[in-house]
């Protein structure tokens, strides 16, 4: 027993640590595909791998750990080459099946992180392995998702964005994982997990994007049209049977020489929105069409002349129209239900606009003026939710970035200015986000800080 238990302590010191990025990939609905047409599925798999994956893999500097029987795990020393494999492979496999019928056609979903790694008995060990094993679930059929860990070292391959898709909680994992997802042509990230597996007929969830709108004004206030694009995102995202892309990934497209041309195809979404806003006083002029992405078709337009009091009920309006052309399906009362209550105080929305605007500047002098145009909304309004929820979250930033000065009093103010928003509107979701946050930071009261984070989910 003694001669065995030296043995053991021998084998389990013969490893190498080294960090690495780690390559995984599966096919998505692999057990229906082979369920459905075994041999088949099994040759068209054989020959992808035998003559496109293992051969890729080498081509780019990667090693091949194992194969394991509907994908693999393959480690590069370099993240760039990582990368660039996996955008290799997905779009040749997508060049080879696009013949197939969609029911029984062979896609991948692959995952990338890069991380420490475990090398022992041929085989790689290690959370950076679990790590991109469980972005490669997050991945659609044909996607790649990828952790902010490697990107940051990677060169971003040519003519390709990214969907930030911000901190994943991963399963059996306590911490998240900041991911992101390379856009693709031909790729639906909408789609989740084996959607392929949907029944058939069953109608996909529109998608759509809101471009920052061109801003006309003569003193160059880009922080009114800024805001207005936000308002009409987050009106549109509420509505659960509407698909729509976050701002930052729309922003991807501002210095594109394409212009608004295929911006379908870049973001991934069937339709786009897009505008301008002259401001001059208390006057305005906005311009908005609808565009139907896959032909570039101009689907609705409108023209507004107004006051800028009238701003809320002309958000409403494009929110009430855009869903009306694209979605017929989404109930009346699911629009009105998403459609956000409006500040009682336009002088108080103006202060929100400029210290938000203030606020993604990232200098700490733009921060601490941000701060006071924030407070400046509170006080034109003190039943304006949102004014609190994003000055609760102006002292979390505070700290975050250890500009603080006084730790206690920062702390104290997220709890009472988060309690004011959630007392204003029970459903304001940055109010509750940013409570939660506070109580699992300051407080170690995790419990009651996922009930928070759940009612914001809700």
């Amino acid at each position: 027993m003694a001669e065995h238990a030296a043995e053991l302590q021998t084998v389990s010191t013969e490893f190498e640590r080294r960090s690495r990025a780690i390559l995984v990939a599966d096919v998505a609905g692999y057990s229906r595909l082979m369920e459905r047409a075994e041999t088949e599925t099994h040759k068209r798999y054989r020959a992808i791998r035998v003559g496109l994956i293992d051969p890729v893999i080498i081509a780019q500097r990667g090693e091949l750990i194992k194969n394991t029987g509907d994908g693999f795990v393959a480690v590069f020393e370099s993240p760039s080459d990582a990368l660039r494999c996996a955008v290799i492979l997905q779009r040749e496999i997508q060049v080879i099946e696009r013949e197939t019928p969609l029911a029984h056609r062979i896609g991948f979903r692959m995952g990338i992180n890069w991380g420490p790694v475990i090398f022992d008995l041929d085989d790689v060990y290690g959370h950076g392995v679990n790590v991109a094993a469980r972005l490669q679930v997050a991945a659609p059929s044909g996607g790649i998702v990828v952790s902010h860990a490697l990107l940051h070292l990677a060169e971003r391959p040519n003519g390709f964005d990214f969907e930030d898709l911000g901190e994943l909680h991963l399963k059996n994992m306590s911490k998240t994982v900041h991911a992101l997802s390379l856009i693709l042509p031909g790729v639906d990230r909408s789609a989740p997990q084996g959607s392929y597996d949907r029944e058939a007929g069953r109608a996909k969830v529109p998608t759509i994007a809101v471009l920052p709108f061109t801003n006309l004004s003569e003193h160059g206030e880009s922080y009114f049209s800024e805001g207005l694009v936000e308002d009409i995102i987050a009106s549109l995202a509420n509505i659960r049977e509407l698909l729509v892309v976050s701002r930052g990934s729309s922003l991807m497209l501002l210095d594109s020489d394409a212009g608004n041309k295929k911006v379908g195809e870049k973001l991934g979404v069937r339709y786009y929105l897009i505008g301008s806003v002259r401001r001059s006083r208390s006057e305005m002029r906005l311009t908005v069409e609808l565009v139907d992405g896959a032909d570039e078709s101009v689907m609705w337009a409108e023209k507004y002349d107004a006051s800028l009091d009238q701003i809320f009920s002309i958000q409403d309006d494009i929110v009430v129209n855009v869903v009306g052309e694209i979605a017929s399906h989404i109930r009346q009362a699911e629009v009105q239900r998403a459609l956000r209550k409006p500040p009682q105080n336009l002088n108080a929305y103006e202060h929100l606009l400029r210290g938000l605007d203030l606020f993604q500047k990232m200098d700490f002098e733009s921060f601490l003026r941000a701060r006071e145009h924030l407070r400046t909304a509170c006080e034109y309004d003190e039943s304006y939710a949102t004014a609190y929820a994003y000055l609760a979250f102006w002292h979390i930033f505070n700290i975050a970035e250890g500009w603080s000065s006084d730790l206690e009093t920062d702390a104290n103010e997220i709890f009472r200015l988060s309690t004011c928003a959630i007392d204003r509107d029970a459903n304001n979701v940055l109010g509750l986000a940013v409570q939660g946050h506070g109580k699992s930071m300051f407080l170690r009261d995790y419990d009651s800080a996922l009930d928070l984070f759940d009612r914001a989910l809700t």
